[in-house]
Order: C-alpha cells, then sequence, then structure tokens
C-alpha cells in the first residue's frame, strides 16, 4: 500500500503503526523517506514482538543495485553483523564479539570493498550481506542454516510465513505466486 505521512519522511518504529499487515502472515516492509536515527534501514530478531516486528528501508537504498533489503532480511531471521550485534564496523574490539555463525570468521567489520583485507588475524569475508562493504553477494552455510532455524522456530511468527495453510491464505501457493508490481506516480 502507499500511505503519505509525515512519519515515512523521517521515520521511526511509528512508522508501523500506519498500515501494518499480519505478521504471522507477512513479512512488513516500510519504505521511507529518511530514518531519524540516519541508518539505511532497520529490522528486529526473532521475538522482538508483534508491535515492532518488521522492515524500515529508506528509499534510495532499496532497488536492484542496493542490498539493504537483503541485509535487513537477515537480521529480520537472527543474523548479526558479521562482527557482532553492534551497528559500528571498524572497530579493533570487534575481534572479541562474534555473530554466533561459525563459518564467518571474525571481523572488526568492513565499509569498504577490499577482497584481501585481514583483520582478527583471518581473511574478511567483505562480500557477505551482513557486513557493510556494499560488494555483497552472498550469505555462508552456517548463515543458512541459522536462517532456516529461524523460520522454523516457535520465537516468533516467522514459522508461520512458509507453511502450506499460509501460502493459500495469503495467495501465493501457485504456481504464479510472484507478485506483480503495479506502481504509478502522480508526479
Amino acid at each position: 500500500t502507499r500511505t503519505a505521512s509525515i512519519q515515512t519522511y523521517t521515520a521511526g518504529n511509528g512508522v508501523k503503526d500506519l498500515v501494518r499487515w499480519p505478521n504471522n502472515m507477512y513479512l512488513n516492509v516500510w519504505l521511507v523517506q529518511s530514518i531519524a536515527s540516519g541508518a539505511g534501514g532497520y529490522a528486529y530478531y526473532p521475538g522482538a514482538g508483534p508491535d515492532i516486528d518488521g522492515i524500515v528501508v529508506r528509499s534510495g537504498q532499496f532497488g536492484v543495485t542496493q542490498r539493504t533489503l537483503t541485509h535487513e532480511i537477515g537480521h529480520y531471521l537472527n543474523l548479526a553483523h558479521t562482527w557482532g550485534s553492534t551497528n559500528n564496523p571498524e572497530v579493533a574490539s570487534n575481534c572479541s564479539s562474534d555473530d554466533n555463525v561459525s563459518d564467518t570468521p571474525n571481523t572488526i567489520g568492513n565499509r569498504t570493498c577490499d577482497v584481501n583485507f585481514v583483520s582478527c588475524s583471518s581473511l574478511d569475508n567483505v562480500q557477505n550481506y551482513m557486513e557493510y562493504a556494499f560488494c555483497d553477494r552472498m550469505f555462508t552455510e552456517g548463515q543458512k542454516t541459522r536462517m532456516i532455524a529461524a523460520l522454523n522456530g516457535s520465537a516468533s511468527n516467522r514459522n508461520n510465513l512458509w507453511t502450506a495453510s499460509n501460502l493459500a491464505a495469503t495467495g501465493t501457493d501457485g504456481s504464479d505466486w510472484l507478485c506483480t508490481v503495479d506502481f504509478s506516480s502522480e508526479i
């Protein structure tokens, strides 16, 4: 849906009260002009609560060349940044943090795409979607396992999203299950 509101111009969690589809049936995504914290997007881990569940993304960081939504879906499916659960990359103390995924090396976190960069005594995985390097191309097998566990766990409503009954209820169970984008602008 398209809802114009002052809350979509400098968004916080209040934007989620404008329009919200049932969290146990849909992944809600709000595209906004800007985010009050200055972030490009944000999401909460499973179990954060129905009033804040979903993803907020700055519209300028949404589209074919941007991977912000992919990154935020990672958080929604229980992935931390590769350097742990802070929003602060390139900090030496991040070597002592962990993302709880065994096949992602500890890293300080990166904002540049140097595929040969070494921190924390190992080659950094700068092409990971959970980095800030913007040359992202992949999730690891361990991250995939963690996301599948989030979709099967009972800590949130995510375990219903993929069930046959929910796919039927939301009309996404047929061969034409992909949505058709049909937006227009009056500008």
